[in-house]
C-alpha cells in the first residue's frame, strides 16, 4: 500500500485490518484492482475528516454566466453524512454561487471501479449533483443530478460527446440514499444504481490518469439552470469507495514487489456486502429499455432528511481474503 495509506486511521476508512491485500481488490466483474481508498463517514467526525490526506476540499471561483464559488463553509461533516451544498443564491452579495466540492488528492488515477453511496437533497431548479473522473474536459466521466429534472432521473456521460439520463422508477427518488458507481476499463465506460447496470458507453473513454471529485454546483448556465437555485441544495455522501490502478510506474513496481512478497498472495473481494443499505430499484432510460425489474422497500426522504439520516445503518464494503 502506499505510505499515505498505510498512515490513516483503518477505522475511520473502513478497511479491514485483517485483510492486507497485498494483491489488489477483486470486483464482481472480475477485475482486479492495485489500490483501495474507502471512506465511511458515519465513522468519523469533523476534526478527522479534516485531517485526512486522501481528500482535499476545492476553493476557488469560476467564471459562468452567475460566478461559481467553491468554498470550504460549504462543505460539511454532519449527521455521519459529508454534505456538500449549493447554496440559495443572493444576488446582492457579489460572491456568486455557493458550492461544495471535494476530491482526491491523487492525480494519477487510471482506471478502477468507483462508488459513493449518497442521496440529494434539491428543491429548486439551478443546481448539479456530480461524481466524476476528471482529467479535462475532453477526459471525464459523469455520473449527475440536476434539480431542474424530476427527481428521478440521472445523467451518465464520458465527455464531450456520449450521455444518457436514466429514471429512475417505483418511488427511486434521488432524494433516497443509492449506491452509484462508474466502472472504467480501457475501452468502455459502466455505469450502476444500486448495482443495476444502467449504462455503458465505448466511445470517449478517457485514456489518461486525473482525480475522483464529487461536487454540489451551479453557475447560471444551460446545464445547471439557466436559474440559480433559490433553495440550499444538498449532496449527503455517506460513504465512498474507490478500487483504482494509477498512472505511476514507480507504484505499480511497489505494489507488484509486495504483492510478490506475500506467503498468500492475498486478494480481497469487494462485493458481496454492496455499500449501504438502500432502496434497490430498477434503473430504466429515458428511451425506454429497462434494464432490471426489482424494486426494494422504499421511505421516501425529502425535506425531512436530515432526520431521518442518523436511522439509517450503513454496512461495511464486506471486502473477503482469497487466494490468488
Amino acid at each position: 500500500m502506499l505510505k499515505s495509506m498505510k498512515l490513516v486511521n483503518w477505522a475511520l476508512f473502513g478497511v479491514l485490518a485483517n485483510a492486507a491485500c497485498e494483491c489488489g481488490y477483486k470486483t464482481n466483474t472480475g477485475d482486479v484492482w492495485q489500490y483501495s481508498l474507502v471512506t465511511d463517514f458515519s465513522q468519523v467526525n469533523n476534526s478527522q475528516w479534516a485531517e485526512t490526506t486522501d481528500w482535499s476540499v476545492s476553493e476557488l471561483v469560476r467564471e459562468a454566466t452567475i460566478p461559481l464559488n467553491y468554498t470550504r463553509e460549504n462543505v460539511v461533516w454532519k449527521d455521519n453524512t459529508l454534505q456538500l451544498t449549493a447554496s440559495a443564491y443572493n444576488v446582492s452579495n457579489n460572491e456568486g454561487i455557493l458550492c461544495g466540492q471535494i476530491r482526491t488528492t491523487r492525480r494519477d488515477i487510471l482506471y478502477g471501479s468507483f462508488r459513493a453511496s449518497l442521496s440529494v437533497v434539491d428543491e429548486s431548479p439551478g443546481s448539479v449533483a456530480g461524481y466524476f473522473f476528471y482529467a479535462n474536459d475532453t477526459q471525464e466521466i459523469d455520473i449527475e443530478v440536476q434539480s431542474k429534472m424530476n427527481d428521478q432521473t440521472v445523467h451518465f456521460g464520458n465527455q464531450p460527446s456520449q450521455n444518457s439520463d436514466v429514471y429512475l422508477p417505483n418511488s427511486g427518488v434521488t432524494s433516497q440514499m443509492h449506491d452509484y458507481r462508474f466502472d472504467w476499463v480501457t475501452n468502455k465506460t459502466t455505469f450502476y444504481i444500486d448495482g443495476v447496470p444502467s449504462a455503458d458507453f465505448t466511445e470517449d473513454v478517457p485514456i489518461v490518469n486525473g482525480t475522483i471529485s464529487l461536487n454540489m454546483w451551479g453557475n447560471g448556465g444551460s446545464f445547471s439552470g439557466p436559474e440559480a437555485p433559490t433553495t440550499d441544495n444538498t449532496m449527503f455522501i455517506f460513504k465512498i469507495a474507490l478500487y483504482f490502478n494509477t498512472s505511476s510506474a514507480t507504484d505499480s513496481a511497489s505494489w507488484s514487489q509486495a504483492c510478490n512478497a506475500a506467503s498468500t498472495r492475498p486478494v480481497c473481494t469487494v462485493d458481496p456486502g454492496g455499500l449501504a443499505v438502500n432502496n434497490t430499484v430498477a434503473a430504466v432510460s429515458q428511451k425506454g429499455k429497462e434494464n432490471d425489474t426489482s424494486a426494494g422497500s422504499s421511505h421516501r426522504r425529502n425535506g425531512e432528511l436530515a432526520k431521518l439520516l442518523k436511522k439509517v445503518g450503513l454496512v461495511g464494503v464486506g471486502a473477503v481474503l482469497y487466494d490468488m
